[in-house]
């Protein structure tokens, strides 16, 4: 065993070499020193994989995968919707390349965003009131917006949907953002409980 431990006390590394007899291999062994990382806990499982999982080994032909959120073809693989299709296809013979994009992502993407879910008519828009960045997803915009929430506005106080996934909170918790819950679904009705909503919202 040649030892590369660091004379400081810092994590080094170890080659084993292990001879067997009558087989005439040599084998190399690499072992990290892991100790750095003793500090660090283990995350609790993830429940939404492991209902995914659970799904899995199930063998009832009744189940439905209540899990991550994802369009399934009738043999269970990711199913892509034919508008996405269509813009696949349209994107590779424009030929476009891979410039990078700038720091608040594609322009027109952002705008069409902003349009779809505010509506293009809508004053805040005309007003030059609005701000739309392109993010990694909904968990790296959580992320992001959290970051700039801390940095700019530490006083501040973010409001999250009951139910919602159980990360979000802990994307605010890690920046150390303080969050309430607002009501949002209505098991009684299976709808929006509005009332509840605008409630928790002027409190």
């Amino acid at each position: 065993v040649f030892g590369g431990g660091r004379s400081d006390g810092r994590a080094g590394c170890r080659v084993g070499i292990l001879a067997r007899k009558n087989t005439g291999h040599i084998t190399m062994a690499l072992a990290v020193d892991a100790s750095r990382f003793e500090g660090v806990p283990m995350a609790p499982p993830d429940p939404i994989l492991g209902v995914s999982e659970a799904f899995k080994a199930d063998t009832s032909d009744l189940k439905l995968n209540l899990g991550v959120g994802a369009y399934r073809t009738e043999e269970l693989q990711p199913a892509v919707l034919n508008v996405v299709k269509k813009a696949e296809k349209l994107m590779l013979e424009k030929g476009e390349n891979k410039e990078y994009l700038p720091i608040e992502g594609f322009a027109a993407f952002n705008k069409a965003t902003a349009d779809l879910l505010l509506g293009a008519d809508n004053p805040v828009i005309k007003q030059g009131r609005v701000a739309t960045l392109q993010s990694l997803s909904g968990t790296g915009s959580l992320r992001l917006a959290a970051a700039f929430i801390q940095r700019y506005f530490p006083d501040a106080k973010v409001l999250i949907s009951s139910p919602t996934w159980g990360n979000h909170k802990n994307i605010f918790n890690d920046a150390r953002v303080p969050w309430s819950e607002y009501r949002y679904y209505d098991p009684k009705t299976v709808g929006l409980d509005f009332e509840g909503m605008i409630a928790d919202i002027q409190v």
